[in-house]
């Protein structure tokens, strides 16, 4: 049964913490960034790869022959990117200027709840 476009089976959050240590990271609700220069100093694309056949059992198969086949670091991105978005987390990119070198760099948010509070109505009336 597929749940999504994506997944016939939801990942569980432990599989998700052992991808995110991939990418350097610890913690879902750590505040750290990675650029690509930390994708290729880990080499997260090749552990990734190693991760392939495990991740071929969450995706439908369709997206498995577009995702996770030649893992390479934006490829990497991307399948980080859906899995956050089955936990309500999501990842900003911004651009950091660094010696003259534009670097491009991620973070890992939680989505927020907005609270719709539904105003009192008001009546103005002119005379």
């Amino acid at each position: 049964m597929v749940h999504n476009q994506l997944f016939k089976i939801i990942p569980d959050r432990s599989f998700l913490l052992d991808i995110i240590k991939l990418f350097g990271i610890n913690d879902l609700d750590e505040n750290v960034h990675f650029t690509n220069n930390d994708l290729i100093h880990l080499n997260t694309a090749s552990k990734l790869n190693d991760y392939a056949p495990k991740l071929k059992e969450y995706y439908i198969p369709c997206k498995s022959k577009l995702y996770l086949n030649n893992i390479n670091n934006k490829r990497a991105i991307t399948i980080l990117k859906q899995l956050l978005k089955v936990f309500d987390y999501f990842i900003i990119n911004r651009f950091k200027t660094i010696n003259g070198n534009k670097i491009k760099y991620y973070i890992i948010h939680k989505k927020s709840e907005d609270i719709f509070i539904p105003k009192k109505k008001i009546l103005i009336s002119f005379d």
